[in-house]
């Protein structure tokens, strides 16, 4: 059986890691989400979600992650082998059903060049 997690190999986890993306990644914006994206220097790129405290309550924030974690899982095609992405949600993605959502990420994603 195939296993469908994210595997900790794929995501950011270190704060050097978050603010090099923040300092040098290109910055694609929207109403609902911004991404930041950089080659990754050749190894295998990461993601990292940022859902602030802000953004609803502790249900909201982690249903904003799995969503955002499922499309990046499930959409390996859109994205590009050899970057580093990183997710910053806003607080009018709470607005938005999972469909929506995803669209968004995918849309910015082709904007930012990293698809």
């Amino acid at each position: 059986m195939k296993k469908l997690g994210f595997p900790k190999s794929r995501r950011l986890t270190r704060q050097y890691e978050f603010l090099r993306l923040y300092r040098t990644g290109r910055k694609v914006s929207s109403e609902y989400l911004t991404v930041y994206a950089r080659p990754a220097e050749g190894r295998q790129g990461k993601v990292g979600i940022v859902v602030s405290k802000r953004v609803g309550g502790a249900v909201e924030r982690n249903r904003i992650r799995r969503v955002l974690r499922e499309a990046v899982r499930t959409n390996p095609n859109e994205i590009l082998e050899g970057t580093d992405l990183v997710i910053v949600t806003k607080n009018r993605a709470l607005e938005l059903r999972r469909p929506e959502l995803v669209e968004q990420l995918l849309r910015l994603l082709r904007k930012s060049e990293a698809s």
